[in-house]
Protein backbone atom coordinates (compact mmCIF):
# COMPACT_ATOMS: atom_id res chain seq x y z
CA UNK A 1 0.00 0.00 0.00
CA UNK A 2 2.80 2.42 0.89
CA UNK A 3 4.51 1.53 -2.40
CA UNK A 4 1.36 2.47 -4.34
CA UNK A 5 1.17 5.80 -2.55
CA UNK A 6 4.84 6.45 -3.20
CA UNK A 7 4.44 5.57 -6.87
CA UNK A 8 1.41 7.80 -7.09
CA UNK A 9 3.48 10.71 -5.81
CA UNK A 10 6.04 10.01 -8.51
CA UNK A 11 3.51 9.54 -11.31
CA UNK A 12 1.50 12.69 -10.95
CA UNK A 13 2.04 16.22 -9.85
CA UNK A 14 -0.57 18.31 -8.15
CA UNK A 15 -0.35 21.86 -9.36
CA UNK A 16 -2.72 24.52 -8.21
CA UNK A 17 -1.89 27.09 -10.86
CA UNK A 18 -4.78 26.46 -13.26
CA UNK A 19 -7.76 28.75 -13.04
CA UNK A 20 -11.40 28.11 -13.90
CA UNK A 21 -13.91 30.94 -13.71
CA UNK A 22 -13.79 34.05 -11.59
CA UNK A 23 -13.75 32.57 -8.08
CA UNK A 24 -10.57 33.19 -6.11
CA UNK A 25 -8.36 30.16 -5.74
CA UNK A 26 -7.59 28.91 -2.25
CA UNK A 27 -4.31 27.32 -1.18
CA UNK A 28 -4.87 23.60 -0.90
CA UNK A 29 -4.54 22.55 2.76
CA UNK A 30 -2.37 19.57 3.74
CA UNK A 31 -5.28 17.43 4.93
CA UNK A 32 -6.99 17.76 1.54
CA UNK A 33 -3.75 16.96 -0.29
CA UNK A 34 -3.47 13.85 1.91
CA UNK A 35 -7.00 12.70 1.03
CA UNK A 36 -6.39 13.29 -2.66
CA UNK A 37 -3.02 11.52 -2.73
CA UNK A 38 -4.57 8.50 -0.97
CA UNK A 39 -7.52 8.31 -3.39
CA UNK A 40 -6.04 9.28 -6.72
CA UNK A 41 -3.24 6.94 -7.68
CA UNK A 42 -2.18 6.07 -11.19
CA UNK A 43 -4.98 3.79 -12.44
CA UNK A 44 -3.75 0.23 -13.01
CA UNK A 45 -5.52 0.04 -16.39
CA UNK A 46 -3.74 3.21 -17.47
CA UNK A 47 -0.39 1.82 -16.34
CA UNK A 48 -0.93 -1.44 -18.22
CA UNK A 49 -1.88 0.36 -21.43
CA UNK A 50 0.89 2.96 -20.94
CA UNK A 51 -1.71 5.73 -20.91
CA UNK A 52 -0.54 9.23 -20.06
CA UNK A 53 -2.23 12.59 -19.78
CA UNK A 54 -3.35 15.44 -17.60
CA UNK A 55 -6.58 16.42 -15.87
CA UNK A 56 -7.45 20.00 -14.92
CA UNK A 57 -10.12 20.25 -12.27
CA UNK A 58 -11.81 22.97 -10.25
CA UNK A 59 -13.80 21.90 -7.22
CA UNK A 60 -15.45 23.08 -4.01
CA UNK A 61 -15.87 21.27 -0.69
CA UNK A 62 -19.57 21.63 0.20
CA UNK A 63 -21.07 22.21 3.66
CA UNK A 64 -21.43 18.44 4.18
CA UNK A 65 -17.73 17.90 3.45
CA UNK A 66 -18.17 16.37 0.00
CA UNK A 67 -16.22 17.47 -3.07
CA UNK A 68 -18.28 19.05 -5.87
CA UNK A 69 -16.54 19.30 -9.24
CA UNK A 70 -17.22 22.67 -10.86
CA UNK A 71 -15.11 22.20 -13.97
CA UNK A 72 -12.96 19.44 -15.42
CA UNK A 73 -10.95 19.09 -18.62
CA UNK A 74 -8.41 16.60 -19.88
CA UNK A 75 -6.53 15.38 -22.91
CA UNK A 76 -7.63 11.84 -21.94
CA UNK A 77 -11.28 10.97 -21.30
CA UNK A 78 -10.50 7.85 -19.22
CA UNK A 79 -8.19 9.73 -16.86
CA UNK A 80 -10.76 12.52 -16.62
CA UNK A 81 -13.51 10.10 -15.59
CA UNK A 82 -11.20 8.38 -13.11
CA UNK A 83 -10.17 11.63 -11.39
CA UNK A 84 -13.75 12.92 -11.22
CA UNK A 85 -15.06 9.64 -9.74
CA UNK A 86 -12.32 9.55 -7.10
CA UNK A 87 -12.71 13.22 -6.16
CA UNK A 88 -16.47 12.79 -5.69
CA UNK A 89 -15.82 9.97 -3.22
CA UNK A 90 -13.76 12.17 -0.88
CA UNK A 91 -15.45 13.37 2.28
CA UNK A 92 -13.98 15.76 4.80
CA UNK A 93 -15.34 16.87 8.15
CA UNK A 94 -18.15 19.41 7.54
CA UNK A 95 -16.30 21.76 9.91
CA UNK A 96 -13.07 21.56 7.91
CA UNK A 97 -11.54 24.88 6.89
CA UNK A 98 -11.73 23.74 3.24
CA UNK A 99 -15.54 23.97 3.20
CA UNK A 100 -16.85 26.54 0.74
CA UNK A 101 -13.51 27.21 -0.94
CA UNK A 102 -12.64 26.71 -4.58
CA UNK A 103 -9.55 24.64 -5.38
CA UNK A 104 -7.84 24.09 -8.72
CA UNK A 105 -5.61 21.11 -9.48
CA UNK A 106 -3.69 19.83 -12.40
CA UNK A 107 -3.07 16.09 -12.23
CA UNK A 108 -0.31 14.93 -14.54
CA UNK A 109 -0.07 11.20 -15.18
CA UNK A 110 3.26 10.31 -16.80
CA UNK A 111 5.20 7.09 -17.07
CA UNK A 112 8.83 7.16 -16.11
Amino acid sequence: MKTKQFLAAIFFVLISSVTFGAKPEAKIPNNLVKHISEKIIYPSDALESKMQGFVLVSFVVNSEGFVEVEGINSDNEELKEFVEKELLSIRLCPYDLSVGKTFNYKFVFTLM
